[in-house]
């Protein structure tokens, strides 16, 4: 038997046996560790290139998040800070563009979804991703791999959506979206 997962993929506790894995996904090695104290065999090369995204995308989660991802594409893509209103106001209204919103995306009258929730969909070329001020804090100040583990975790399932260009872009432009 073969058993396939992305340990950076984990978003959402839906274990039903109260607090025994509480605290599994809190760290990778000892993530790890639980497989091999089975006597499985773990093998994290083989499936660890992409179909989905581009060397550029996978760059950026391997620089940026310490996750080791590679790529099967050899294909450029643009990765890309959205810093005006007129530019936010422009992907807003792209329906070719989804907005990934970390929580609550039904409160905005666009192409969305929430960062989590997005997770297994492979239907989208670009992507916009909206930061709340945590964040964004930590992308401005290049400490994205410090974030808590599961605010990680769902930024790097939201990245991984995107066939073609990542933006991001700061909630505040959006807030005036809000229902």
């Amino acid at each position: 038997m073969i058993f396939v997962g992305d340990f950076y993929q984990h978003t959402f506790d839906t274990s039903r046996d109260g607090t025994v894995n509480k605290s599994l996904h809190d760290n990778y090695n000892k993530y790890m560790n639980a497989f091999t104290n089975m006597g499985l065999s773990v093998d994290c090369g083989c499936l660890n290139k992409s179909y989905r995204c581009s060397p550029t995308i996978c760059n950026f989660i391997y620089n940026k998040m310490g996750i080791e991802i590679y790529s099967h594409k050899s294909n450029e893509t643009k990765i890309i800070f959205i810093e005006t209103l007129d530019q936010a106001d422009d992907i807003y209204y792209n329906n070719n563009i989804v907005k990934l919103f970390y929580k609550e995306h039904y409160k905005y009258n666009c192409f969305s979804r929430n960062w989590g929730d997005c997770k297994g969909e492979d239907k989208y070329g670009n992507v916009c991703i909206v930061l709340n001020k945590i964040v964004l804090n930590a992308f401005k100040k290049q400490k994205i791999i410090e974030l808590a583990p599961q605010t990680k975790n769902k930024l790097y399932v939201a990245c991984t959506r995107a066939k073609d260009d990542l933006y991001f872009v700061s909630d505040e432009f959006y807030k005036k979206y809000k229902r």
